[in-house]
């Protein structure tokens, strides 16, 4: 299994989980051509479709998977608690 990291030119990248039998040298191939599109590239996995502009491709990193990595963990969402405070406020006269 190969891991594909695609970095974009803004900053953020794209990781892919790729199962094919493909070696990593035959993959590097394949996604070297993504370079040459002018317009719009899709890339299809077994469970992955991306769609993108070559021209935002910054670099493609490729590399081997652990067989026992199944999906790339999602970042932690916080959810932010809200306390309410309630102030008493007394007239003295």
């Amino acid at each position: 299994m190969n891991r594909i990291q695609i970095n974009l030119k803004c900053g953020n990248h794209v990781n892919i989980l790729d199962d094919e039998d493909l070696t990593k040298d035959q993959l590097s191939e394949n996604l070297a051509s993504l370079f040459s599109i002018n317009n719009v590239a899709i890339l299809n996995t077994n469970t992955t479709s991306l769609i993108i502009r070559p021209g935002d491709i910054s670099f493609i990193k490729v590399d081997k998977s652990d067989e026992s990595e199944k999906a790339i963990p999602e970042p932690e969402q916080v959810t932010p608690s809200i306390e309410i405070a309630e102030d008493i406020i007394t007239d003295i006269d």
